[in-house]
C-alpha cells in the first residue's frame, strides 16, 4: 500500500465503481479495514472486471491526497478526464469531459482538508458514444495552491 502520509501532491488508483452507495454515517474505525472504499458518508462498490457494455455508464472514482490548502483549509483543485483509445497502433485521443474544479467557490463552507475531510473526485461517463473497443482513461490533477501535477491511468474495454 503507498504511503500518502508524505508531503506534495498524491492520488490513490483510479477506481472504477459499480456504484456507489450513500451510508447512513460514516464507519466506526474497526469497520474500515473490512470495508476499505468506505469514505466518510459513502461507499465505492468495485467493479469486479474491466468490460463495460455500450449501455452501461463508467464511474470514476479516486482520492487526493496533501493538496495545497488555503487559510481556510480548502484546496484548489482541477481534475481533468480524458479518453484515449487503443486499437493496436498508438492510443489516438478519443474525448474528454469537462474539469471538474474543487475551489472554495465551490466547495461547502464547512469543507477543510486540515480537519481530515478527503478530497473524492467521482466521474461517471455514459458509455453510448465509445465504438467497441480497448480504452485508456487518463485523469490529472492540477493543484494550483501548490503548484502541482498528478496522472493517474486506468485500462478498459468497451463491448457491444
Amino acid at each position: 500500500v503507498p504511503d500518502y502520509t508524505g508531503a506534495g501532491l498524491a492520488a490513490s488508483s483510479l477506481i472504477l465503481a459499480d456504484s456507489i452507495e450513500a451510508l447512513a454515517a460514516p464507519l466506526e474505525p474497526d469497520e474500515q479495514t473490512e470495508r476499505p472504499y468506505a469514505f466518510g458518508g459513502a461507499e465505492i462498490l468495485p467493479e469486479r472486471d474491466t468490460v463495460f457494455a455500450r449501455d452501461e455508464l463508467l464511474t470514476a472514482a479516486f482520492l487526493v491526497y496533501n493538496a495545497g490548502v488555503d487559510g481556510s483549509g480548502k484546496p484548489d483543485v482541477t481534475v481533468t478526464y480524458e479518453f484515449y483509445q487503443q486499437s493496436g497502433g498508438p492510443a489516438q485521443f478519443f474525448n474528454r469531459t469537462a474539469p471538474q474544479q474543487y475551489s472554495p467557490q465551490t466547495l461547502p463552507p464547512v469543507f477543510d482538508l486540515r480537519a481530515g475531510h478527503q478530497l473524492v473526485p467521482i466521474q461517471d461517463v455514459p458509455l453510448s458514444s465509445f465504438p467497441p473497443g480497448g480504452y485508456r482513461l487518463e485523469a490529472t490533477v492540477t493543484d494550483g495552491i501548490a503548484d502541482a501535477t498528478e496522472t493517474l491511468e486506468v485500462r478498459f474495454v468497451v463491448e457491444e
